[in-house]
């Protein structure tokens, strides 16, 4: 049986074995999520009238057959049932709906209120299954008894995750552990930003934290959320709060769950090492060469310093997230006044030449060699971003949420997989009264269909082979690219991530096929119509390669054919995909070309040598892997030799 996973709450998704499936109508969609959450059956006249009121019954019950048939289509036969009267949803094993999945562990959570951990932890994998509202960014404009259906699921979900969030951090509060019950308090307000109680919540645990400072800060945050949502103040109890930390009547807890600061050295003892230090933002510029020179000064002068300026982007470090947010803040007015007509009028609003990503995260001692993995974040997410947009992640956010620039808001845009192919990251976008703040969805690997896994570890260095990849598939004449090169070289990676930073250009998406497990060339057409999602049809009496170029001929879409070196035979079917499917392109990894008209060859050379220090590939790589096994490893002036060395 299959595996369909259906996500709701947030950004609308569904997957078919762990390949993204794209609904394009906005029907089918809908009728997916209220067959599949309901779970019972309901008639046809039922459905007509939620979907469709506004036609005559015979139109009705035709768009109605044609949508069940396209949902049967995408998602598969045996997940719907019906006959001439009625529809219904087949929870079968190997379905994941995450809004049944929330449910259920809150519904197990209460049961275990007398457990050792009071079902702690299951409250808490709930709450991290709640990416958003439900739907979210989803509507039907005219279905007013889906909307009503729609926004009573909404409200109902809110309310029981915004119920398990006051339960975690009660928790938290009683166990001493005012860190994590700080950052469920951070999470309630992300759920509902107009619920005061939470905002007043928030306060108080930071001020017993002893974090005064930023407790009087959040006040000045829930202050300008209300007036700005509301146009009201706070509440007499909230105010009443903030004379009370202001007065420093607000016991300091004693009981920290783990020590905020390292102990002094006893006299004699050795040095403690040197404390990570937080904070440190990346910020990618990317516009005209005399905007990213005119933004670099901008960047300095607000305390950021500068590294690997270039024509088109410019990278910065800041001491904390609140610095990064507001020197962003300040670029991003700057082009806005600058896009105006000297009549005062907008010179297209969503065209703005600028692109700003935000991230923070630890960097090791003295910061050697340390911005490596947020920089990649960084200018994945850059790339990820549309023009005037401002995205900014969940670590850097959350640094920042109590010291936003006046007149920002930060809008959850849910969790997102980046092209760098790194673990998902929970997304923010900077808002502004001034700036425009409606965007289409981010260019990630959710906006595509594909089967691209997220990878164990970031990619080191290959920054030139990636830009020759991508720049050579990019060309309009240019089918087929082969990445040649001995086992282990790292092709299947390279491979990977060109397909990753190409996959939004692409209607399709990009499709992963590993080769390493089909043992016969004849195989090659099941394997490639395996990982694209495509089954024999039955009763099909045609050669299996011509359905498949049949289903890829009206696709356009990337193909990374992985360790073809054993298929050669099969090399021919690779120059008929592309000769047959105009938007096919192909990326294949083999230890030796395929010797096909057409075919580019890439050779993948070993990382660069070890000859200068922590700026090469090879050093940075042996640092990660190093750090993957011994967290405190750092490079220093002492092993740096012995590093290159071994390199």
């Amino acid at each position: 049986m299959a595996e369909l996973r259906l996500l709701f709450p947030g950004q609308p998704r569904v997957e078919r074995d762990g390949i993204a499936v794209p609904l394009r109508r906005r029907k089918v969609l809908a009728l997916l999520a209220y067959l599949s959450i309901t779970a019972q059956p309901h008639s046809r006249d039922e459905l007509a009238e939620l979907l469709f009121p506004r036609q005559d019954r015979d139109r009705a019950y035709s768009d109605l057959r044609q949508s069940l048939s396209y949902l049967r289509n995408s998602i598969g036969e045996s997940w719907i049932e019906s006959d001439s009267r009625t529809v219904s949803f087949r929870r079968l094993k190997g379905m994941i709906l995450d809004t049944v999945e929330f449910r259920g562990l809150l519904k197990r959570a209460g049961a275990n209120l007398l457990a050792p951990d009071g079902g702690i932890e299951l409250l808490a994998k709930a709450a991290r299954l709640y990416r958003g509202s439900f739907l979210s960014g989803f509507y039907l404009k005219d279905s007013p008894a889906y909307e009503q259906w729609q926004t009573a699921q909404e409200e109902s979900l809110r309310l029981q995750c915004t119920a398990a969030l006051e339960r975690l951090i009660n928790a938290h509060d009683r166990r001493g552990d005012l860190a994590c019950a700080i950052e469920w308090a951070r999470a309630a307000i992300d759920v509902d930003p107009l619920a005061e109680g939470s905002h007043r919540r928030l306060m108080l645990l930071l001020a017993a934290a002893g974090q005064r400072a930023q407790a009087l800060r959040h006040y000045d945050r829930c202050r300008a959320i209300l007036s700005e949502s509301l146009g009201g103040e706070p509440e007499v109890e909230t105010e009443a709060l903030r004379q009370e930390i202001l007065a420093g009547s607000i016991a300091v807890t004693k009981r920290p769950a783990a020590p905020i600061a390292s102990p002094k050295a006893a006299p004699g003892a050795p040095p403690a090492p040197q404390a990570r230090a937080e904070g440190l933002m990346v910020v990618a510029f990317s516009a005209g060469e005399q905007d990213a020179a005119r933004t670099a000064r901008r960047l300095q002068s607000s305390g950021g310093a500068v590294t690997s300026p270039s024509s088109s982007e410019v990278e910065a470090l800041f001491s904390s997230s609140a610095a990064a947010l507001a020197a962003a803040l300040k670029i991003s007015l700057l082009a806005s006044r600058a896009a105006r007509q000297p009549t005062g009028e907008r010179r297209g609003k969503e065209r703005l030449p600028y692109r700003i990503a935000i991230h923070a995260g630890e960097t090791g001692e003295a910061g050697r060699g340390s911005t490596q993995p947020l920089r990649q974040r960084a200018l994945s997410l850059l790339r990820a971003a549309h023009e005037g947009q401002v995205p900014v992640t969940g670590a850097a956010a959350s640094r920042a949420s109590d010291e936003l620039p006046q007149g920002v808001t930060l809008r959850h845009l849910g969790s997102h997989r980046l092209d760098d192919l790194g673990p998902p990251l929970s997304i923010q976008q900077l808002v502004h009264p001034k700036l425009h703040s409606r965007f289409p969805p981010l260019k990630t690997l959710e906006a595509r269909p594909g089967n691209l896994r997220t990878q164990p570890t970031l990619l080191i260095g290959r920054d030139r082979e990636l830009e020759a990849v991508t720049s050579l598939v990019r060309r309009e004449e240019v089918r087929i690219v082969t990445l040649t090169g001995p086992g282990g070289i790292g092709k299947t990676r390279l491979g990977l991530h060109a397909a990753a930073r190409l996959a939004w250009e692409f209607a399709n998406g990009a499709c992963f096929v590993d080769l390493a497990v089909v043992r016969e060339p004849s195989h090659l057409a099941s394997a490639i119509a395996s990982s694209v999602g495509l089954r024999e049809p039955p009763g099909d009496i045609r050669p299996f390669h011509a359905v498949l170029l049949e289903h890829l001929g009206h696709r356009k879409m990337l193909l990374v054919l992985d360790n073809f070196e054993h298929l050669m035979p099969a090399a021919p079917r690779v120059a008929e995909i592309a000769h047959a499917c105009a938007g096919v392109k192909l990326i294949v990894t083999s230890r030796e070309r395929l010797h096909l008209q057409g075919e580019h060859e890439i050779p993948v050379p070993p990382l660069a040598p070890a000859s200068s220090g922590d700026e090469c590939e090879a050093v940075h790589l042996f640092t990660e892997r190093a750090r993957a096994v011994y967290p405190e490893f750092t490079l220093t002036a002492e092993n740096a030799p012995i590093v290159a060395d071994i390199c």
